[in-house]
């Protein structure tokens, strides 16, 4: 169901992707700026839910403790500290803030199913 709903989104957000913009801005700028943004939004939206779901099975079994560090590092350290690198030294702005999201996503994605593959998982007793 994950992969159903997120391809339609991510459908919907490429080709509608002006049309949504334009309902919260007139500005040619902003809408061009924007639509390539939703096609980043677009490109991440399998792993983010990909990633919930398998972190949410971790959790449901009881492997919490590997959920939060794997979170806490990639939200609270690598996704700002790429934010900032590709944004300003990089000289990316906007699109390099974006991008630190989608490879928070996608490292996250890659730790969990590793996780989930490796059954460690299943030795923990609740």
């Amino acid at each position: 169901m994950a992969v159903v709903c997120s391809t339609v989104l991510a459908i919907l957000l490429i080709i509608f992707r002006y049309q949504i913009l334009g309902l919260f801005s007139d500005e040619a700028e902003v809408i061009l700026n924007g639509g390539v943004l939703l096609i980043m939004i677009a490109c991440v939206t399998h792993a983010q839910t990909s990633q919930v779901i398998i972190s949410g099975s971790l959790r449901g079994a009881g492997d919490t403790k590997f959920v939060a560090m794997c979170s806490a590092w990639s939200i609270g350290l690598i996704r700002p500290i790429l934010a900032w690198a590709l944004a300003y030294p990089l000289g990316l702005g906007l699109i390099g803030a974006w991008l630190s999201m989608l490879v928070d996503q996608y490292l996250r994605l890659f730790l969990f199913f590793r996780r989930f593959k490796g059954g460690e998982w299943t030795k923990i007793k609740l």
